[in-house]
């Protein structure tokens, strides 16, 4: 049931604060690429999109540029 609410925010159920979403996607992306090869870029990008659904759903313009976006850099 929690799946979802957990892909946009990974920090769900630690109460202790808030998190940053901005904070979470740069770490999120510093590990992609400490870990080559773990992942495949849209796989990135799939992520991105759930981390980032409420801001995106505000922000088109930034979606459709994720949307198009092919490979790492791109993403990034």
């Amino acid at each position: 049931m929690s799946s979802e609410s957990i892909l946009e925010y990974p920090a769900l159920f630690d109460p202790s604060c808030l998190y940053d979403m901005d904070q979470l996607m740069i770490e999120y992306l510093e590990m992609y690429e400490q870990y080559p090869g773990e992942a495949e870029p849209r796989t990135v990008r799939a992520h991105m999109f759930k981390f980032l659904y409420t801001g995106l759903s505000k922000h088109t313009d930034i979606r459709d540029n994720l949307n198009q976006a092919k490979g790492f850099e791109a993403i990034k």
